[in-house]
């Protein structure tokens, strides 16, 4: 999992990013054109990238927690 850290956390932070991007573009659309059915693919959309965004931000306390005793792992920014 430490060699997918350089790939995973820049693309997370991108898919994440566009993600909110498409949420909010959808709640602009929402309270414009309101319908019911567009409400929950909103939803779903903003918490997924939430969901993203938690996981690149706690990637390396995942890593550290995995991490088998006795050994040093130092993960740079």
């Amino acid at each position: 999992m430490l060699w997918l850290r350089p790939i995973f956390i820049p693309i997370g932070k991108l898919i994440g990013g566009f993600l909110l991007l498409v949420f909010i573009m959808g709640l602009i659309k929402l309270f414009t054109f309101p319908n019911n059915i567009g409400w929950t693919r909103t939803i779903g959309i903003g918490v997924t990238s939430f969901i993203v965004f938690m996981l690149t931000e706690y990637y390396d306390n995942i890593l550290l927690k995995l991490n088998p005793t006795g050994n040093s792992l130092f993960l740079g920014k």
